[in-house]
């Protein structure tokens, strides 16, 4: 193959699709939860065949479900400290109003 920099090399790298145990777990697992971690891999390495993997799925079902919104808007959504709601109103024509009393649609457009 010719170069078209000189002084530049190729590197052909061939690879025969197999990879090794550890890796076949890490991509079950990516599948599976939110992600490995190198101690679940390791737990995991000693036995994987299809029952392992059938009893691992049975474990996670087992187990209490929990919510990742719920984990997300603990840690996120903290507490308004305002008197009265943002954007709320009791009036059309008050503060912060976001009454319509009309709509907009694809057939309204003149253009």
């Amino acid at each position: 193959v010719n170069s078209t920099l000189a002084g530049s090399t190729y590197v052909i790298i061939t690879k025969d699709g197999n990879i090794d145990q550890s890796s076949k777990i890490a991509a079950f697992l990516e599948m599976t939860t939110f992600g490995p971690t190198k101690s679940e891999i390791d737990s995991l390495n000693n036995i994987w065949d299809d029952i392992a993997r059938a009893n691992y799925i049975r474990s996670q079902m087992d187990m209490p479900a929990t919510s990742h919104r719920e984990y997300y808007r603990r840690r996120v959504n903290t507490k308004w400290d305002a008197t009265q709601q943002s954007a709320r109103s009791d009036h059309p024509c008050s503060p912060n109003s976001k009454w319509r009393k009309y709509a907009f649609i694809k057939q309204d457009r003149h253009d």
